[in-house]
């Protein structure tokens, strides 16, 4: 109330005298017309558009689908380690957890239905256990679908089994934006018991050519210890790099290009056992049973290419390939489960591996937007093939002190390869206040064992818009 009072005497005060001012030059008011305020708001969770879900830029509200997006800013609070951390804790999520040598790494269970691949941008694939290292800063957004997605991603049937069914995971690169100038620099650090964190991030956007080629270079450096680590060993360390490129040839014709680019060397961790939440026998949380030269050596990149033809008002075409790949050598040594020294004769588990992961993806998208009487049509048409292969040496085991050594021998040695073929087709219809998404997908797999699957995903669904 006194805030009020305080505020009211002085307006009581200058009111006669602006009364006398004005009746003495008795000039009019001038008209300052119209005043436009802009900001930029403080956290933008929200996107304007969903794009990875129809492979049509569509309003989030108007589709007829489960879709969860992380935007850059709600990543950037996070400030997530890499990928896994960041949606191990989305609802509706589970991670394939950080073993590299379980075949459900880099893969994510999504509401209760295992086996979901990553995407970069809705098609490339990613390499092995790329999801598990991934680094988040270089996504403009992470669409989570939550459903049936095969009529946009496929299944894959005869790889893991019948998975994927529960949704996918797309991870949005940031690209190019043309007609804008932008730096950012950030330096960011942590500390909790035991732990430390220093973090240095850029974005650069730069117009190289005016109208015409454009360059994104977002990019980080990160430093780091786990509040496991022994002081005496060496700390994580990962390098991460994002450049694209975007050459608009004319006003219906563009070309872009997209990599990244990561190097991460981390000390190794295995985890160790756990009865009723707490740490089993002889064991405590910081407790790490690996040598100090037992590292994670992980080399990533993926590289990515499109050239986009508005051919008319009514259709577009796209077409595109990618490639992505993961080297990663590393040896592990962690209690067994339920393991205590004292009471069990193998109480130790030993993994070592040298591994090559590649994807190869190619496609062609044709798109057209037009009007039938009162309904609007979103059409999508798409062919694609993806090869995923994978060779190396590993081996697990459980033995019984920590130095024991292992004898490699060739049957530790394996290539595989599989071959997917796939065709959508897809329709996204407005009307009034309906929208109707119906489209269906099918997949050819064909395996290095010479076995083969089909698949066929359709799908659809309404939704009523009661107001804009």
């Amino acid at each position: 109330m006194l805030r009020v009072f305080v505020s009211i005497i002085p307006v009581l005060v200058l009111l006669p005298a602006a009364a006398k001012a004005e009746a003495v030059t008795n000039k009019p008011l001038a008209d300052l017309g119209a005043i436009v305020v802009e900001a930029t708001p403080i956290s933008k969770y929200r996107p304007e558009s969903i794009s990875t879900a129809t492979f049509a830029e569509v309003n989030p509200e108007e589709l007829p689908q489960t879709v969860d997006v992380l935007t850059e800013d709600f990543i950037d609070e996070m400030n997530p380690t890499d990928l896994h951390d960041l949606l191990r804790y989305q609802p509706g999520v589970y991670t394939g957890g950080k073993s590299m040598v379980d075949r459900t790494s880099g893969q994510y269970t999504l509401r209760g239905m295992p086996g979901s691949d990553v995407m970069l941008d809705g098609t490339l694939g990613l390499a092995g256990p790329m999801g598990i290292f991934m680094d988040p800063s270089a996504f403009d957004r992470i669409e989570i679908v939550k459903g049936p997605v095969g009529s946009t991603i496929g299944g894959v049937t005869s790889s893991l089994g019948p998975y994927g069914a529960g949704g996918s995971v797309n991870l949005v690169l940031k690209k190019p934006q043309s007609g804008i100038d932008s730096y950012h620099f950030g330096v960011r650090s942590s500390f909790g018991e035991g732990s430390r964190r220093f973090r240095a991030t850029y974005d650069l956007n730069e117009t190289v050519v005016d109208g015409k080629l454009t360059l994104r270079l977002p990019g980080n450096f990160e430093y780091g210890k786990p509040f496991w680590l022994p002081d005496s060993y060496r700390w994580r360390e990962s390098f991460f790099i994002a450049p694209s490129l975007l050459w608009e040839m004319r006003d219906d014709l563009r070309l872009g290009v997209s990599t990244t680019f990561q190097y991460t060397d981390q000390p190794a961790y295995q985890g160790i056992p756990v009865y009723k939440g707490k740490p089993f026998d002889e064991y405590k949380w910081d407790s790490n049973i690996s040598t100090s030269g037992m590292r994670d050596h992980y080399l990533g990149h993926t590289l990515q290419s499109f050239v986009e033809w508005d051919a008319n008002e009514v259709f577009g075409f796209r077409t595109g390939m990618g490639f992505s790949q993961a080297d990663v050598e590393f040896e592990h040594l962690g209690a067994s489960a339920f393991a205590s020294p004292n009471y069990w004769r193998l109480p130790y588990d030993h993994q070592e591996a040298d591994m090559l992961y590649r994807v190869y993806n190619a496609y062609q998208r044709a798109t057209a937007v037009f009007s039938g009487g009162s309904v609007e049509h979103q059409v999508v048409v798409q062919g694609d093939f993806s090869r995923k292969s994978s060779k190396g040496s590993s081996y697990f085991e459980s033995v019984a002190s920590r130095d024991a050594v292992h004898s490699w021998s060739g049957r530790e040695y394996r290539h595989t390869e599989l071959d997917k073929y796939g065709f959508l087709l897809q329709d996204h219809l407005s009307w009034w206040k309906l929208r109707l998404l119906a489209g269906t997908r099918f997949d050819r797999h064909e395996s290095y064992l010479n076995n083969s699957g089909d698949s066929v995903s359709p799908r659809g669904g309404l939704s009523y818009l009661p107001t804009e």
